[in-house]
């Protein structure tokens, strides 16, 4: 065998001795505590043996409470019940009961305090209820009096526009017409009737305005007037204005009355002493 091999073999059993040293030094100390154990055993049995049989050792007292003589606990079929008829009934724990002794002078001196600080605070809450009631009362009556004018207003409008729309009872309730732009030309001519007709002569108007109420027709002539005054449907026009410009005397007079207006305008000109001195000149 090589000496590595007899190296190891040296050292297991140097390991095997040390670890079976152990366990012997274990188990001695082991036998050691047993002993002193049953030695301590010996001792305190030798010396209960040796005490006087005559010594006796005393007890605690039970404790009185002497529940079981008043009756307070009833026992039955291994339950312990309490007893209702052997308690105290209210009537008589309220006899029964500590009794506290009041100053009168004390309890009078707090409630004049609890009255002197309630009654600021029931005044203060009667004036501030007292206020709001007032300006509830004050908006309604506001609110009332706008309504009331506003229905009256509003009465007052439709009863106004109901009276507008008519002409009235005197005038068969003749409605209000609506102007358009025909119309309004028919009615300018209407109040220039003075220049249309030169034979006839009319009151003059001073009112400027168009009025409110008035109908405008047409003239149908009868079965007699079938030949003399009669207008066949090409001389019939659809508005006044029409008519008069289809005329033609109408508008040879239009022209006759415009140009001597024109000469009346342009008198004292240029042109009015420049056509005089034309005529001189010719003579």
């Amino acid at each position: 065998m090589s000496s590595a091999s007899l190296k190891n073999g040296v050292e297991r059993s140097s390991g095997a001795v040390t670890t079976e040293e152990k366990k012997n030094q274990k188990l001695a100390v082991e036998d050691q505590h047993f002993l002193a154990l049953t030695d301590y055993l010996e001792e305190a049995k030798s010396a209960i043996e040796n005490i006087d049989e005559n010594v006796v050792l005393k007890r605690l007292p039970k404790l009185g409470s002497s529940i079981d003589s008043l009756n307070y606990l009833t026992k039955g079929s291994g339950v312990v019940r309490l007893n209702s008829t052997a308690l105290v009934s209210n009537m008589q724990s309220s006899k029964l009961a500590f009794r506290k002794i009041v100053d009168p002078i004390k309890i009078k001196k707090e409630n004049k305090e609890c009255v002197e600080s309630t009654v600021p605070r029931a005044i203060f809450y009667d004036y501030y209820l007292f206020v709001i009631v007032t300006l509830i009362f004050l908006l309604w009556m506001m609110l009332s009096c706008r309504l009331l004018e506003h229905l009256r207003s509003v009465k007052l409008i439709i009863f106004v526009q109901a009276k507008e729309a008519t002409a009235g009872e005197k005038w068969f309730h003749m409605p209000k017409t609506e102007l358009t732009p025909t119309i309004k030309r028919d009615m300018q001519l209407l109040r220039l009737r003075n220049v249309l007709d030169p034979k006839r002569h009319y009151r003059r108007e001073n009112e400027k305005e168009v009025p409110k109420y008035f109908q405008t027709g047409t003239i149908m002539e009868g079965p007699t007037e079938y030949f003399s005054s009669r207008l066949t449907k090409k001389e019939r026009k659809q508005t006044l204005a029409d008519e008069i410009l289809a005329d033609e005397k109408a508008k040879t007079y239009f022209k006759r009355k415009y140009d001597e207006i024109q000469t009346v305008k342009a008198s004292g000109g240029k042109n009015f002493y420049k056509s005089i001195k034309r005529k001189r000149n010719r003579r």
